[in-house]
């Protein structure tokens, strides 16, 4: 295939131009390495050895512009190019061409993911500790980024996340319990430290405007020890003490 011409475009590449009409878009890097400049023609071997490069380059600039965006994994990485079906070969070189520049390094990764974490969601140490596992991140350097969040600050978040949410809560103390203990062990926090900052949490209840509502709502269907029974059950469920039920319950004259 003899070669007419060469073009330069944008992102460094070239587009070769061949006799026969056909052309060809490659990379500057693929012509020095192959010194196409130099060659007035290529033969088939070359032609094929060319297109695979191209393919390593094209993968590798793909590669930059998802670091570009965010920051990436080595896993991450590594998925990407055997997703898209990069050889072993291309992959190890990829990678390793990528870590010596600087633009991949899973100790800075930790660091900046563990910080975002930090500032900018309610994510516990647990949850972040296995969200870096399934990325493949080597356990010793999550252990080292997670030290800085020591007990004080663990218990804070814990202790600001529940007084927020009692603010506007509904329901009894039992279930705003269980919900706080539920939502904090899915953020990631352990349940002795959700327990000991519970502990001494006060709520006002709400039984009063919510057996008003069950009242309402059963006293059209029901009547005397029957709506009591069903009200009492009502409220049962919802997470209220004997002794609250049975308080709220005397006010009425069933």
């Amino acid at each position: 295939m003899k070669i007419d011409k060469y073009k330069k475009m944008a992102n460094n590449k070239y587009k070769i131009y061949f006799e026969d009409g056909e052309s060809i878009t490659t990379y500057d890097s693929v012509i020095i390495n192959n010194g196409l400049l130099y060659k007035k023609e290529i033969d088939l071997d070359l032609y094929e050895q060319i297109l695979e490069e191209n393919k390593y380059y094209d993968l590798y600039n793909k590669c930059i512009k998802l670091i570009s965006s965010r920051m990436r994994s080595v896993k991450e990485i590594n998925d990407y190019l055997s997703k898209n079906e990069a050889s072993n070969k291309d992959i190890e070189s990829i990678i390793t061409k990528l870590s010596d520049m600087g633009l991949l390094n899973d100790k800075m990764y930790v660091k900046a993911y563990v910080s975002d974490k930090i500032n900018f969601t309610n994510f516990g140490p647990l949850k972040i500790k296995n969200e870096l596992e399934n990325m493949g991140i080597d356990s010793g350097l999550i252990e080292q980024e997670l030290s800085r969040m020591n007990d004080k600050l663990l218990n804070d978040r814990v202790a600001k996340y529940i007084a927020r949410k009692a603010k506007t809560n509904k329901k009894s103390m039992y279930l705003f319990k269980e919900k706080m203990i539920s939502d904090l062990i899915n953020q990631g926090y352990s349940k002795d430290m959700i327990l000991d900052n519970l502990e001494d949490i006060k709520i006002e209840s709400n039984i009063d405007s919510e057996y008003k509502k069950i009242y309402n709502k059963l006293s059209s269907k029901y009547e005397g020890y029957e709506l009591k029974q069903k009200i009492k059950n009502k409220l049962y469920q919802r997470g209220y003490s004997r002794g609250e039920i049975e308080k709220v319950i005397e006010k009425v004259d069933y």
